[in-house]
């Protein structure tokens, strides 16, 4: 019924145009009922008045962060198998003493039954401290089998830290080689090599590259730029 209904209501608009975050997503529309319909890829915008690498580090002395290993970090507003939080896990087994796992967004239970070499955050709304964590980190890390468009790839990236992400769901289309790397899904292997690679400096990253490329495609401002001249297109 949700289905029928969705389809008659946008079936009825005219002179209408949508957009997607990712040419991955422009793909999947375009097998759907809305194949007739004008598509155009415009990728999401992040605040870089928030998100900017920070010298300043006071969420890392707040959650007991060492700063003598090596820091990989992942967010989410809410952690599940879709999300990976098993790949964080397995990865943490095979961790030695030198890195630690840092997770945002698990909820106190998640906290309680993590592995020594883990730390859990809970969900955060402070921006702020949320961009000290980004900076701190040495890689980021996105496993999700599920994402639209990854934001917090993209922030954590605008704080000048290298991401690694899947090849799946469009988040291979914000890497380049000269911001991050990527890996196959359920391929734990490429996944250890990859961050080996960065974390031991056979692959090194410059912080404020990263940062620029950030700031040069995913800013808010981009994205209302963008945004307004497609209606005004629309208009005429």
């Amino acid at each position: 019924f949700n289905y029928q209904l969705k389809r008659k209501l946008f079936s009825d608009f005219e002179n209408m145009m949508i957009t997607v975050p990712s040419n991955w997503m422009k793909d999947i529309v375009e097998h759907s009922f809305l194949k007739d319909t004008e598509l155009k890829v415009v990728s999401n915008g992040i605040d870089l008045d928030v998100f900017y690498p920070r010298k300043q580090f006071d969420a890392i002395n707040k959650y007991q962060i060492p700063n003598n290993k090596k820091v990989i970090l992942g967010v989410a507003s809410i952690w599940e198998e879709r999300k990976g939080l098993c790949v964080f896990i397995n990865l943490a087994r095979e961790l030695n003493e030198n890195y630690v796992i840092v997770l945002v967004g698990l909820n106190r239970y998640q906290i309680s039954q993590i592995l020594p070499n883990m730390i859990g955050i809970e969900r955060t709304e402070n921006k702020e401290e949320l961009a000290e964590l980004y900076s701190r980190a040495d890689v980021f890390l996105n496993p999700s089998e599920e994402e639209s468009f990854s934001m917090v790839t993209i922030e954590a990236m605008a704080c000048g830290t290298p991401a690694i992400v899947t090849n799946l769901y469009g988040m291979d289309e914000i890497i380049t080689k000269e911001v991050g790397l990527i890996f196959e899904m359920d391929n734990d292997e490429m996944l250890a090599e990859k961050i080996n690679l960065i974390l031991n400096g056979e692959i090194k990253f410059d912080k404020n590259e990263i940062s620029k490329y950030a700031n040069k495609n995913y800013s808010e401002d981009l994205l209302i730029n963008k945004l307004l001249k497609l209606y005004e297109s629309i208009k005429k």
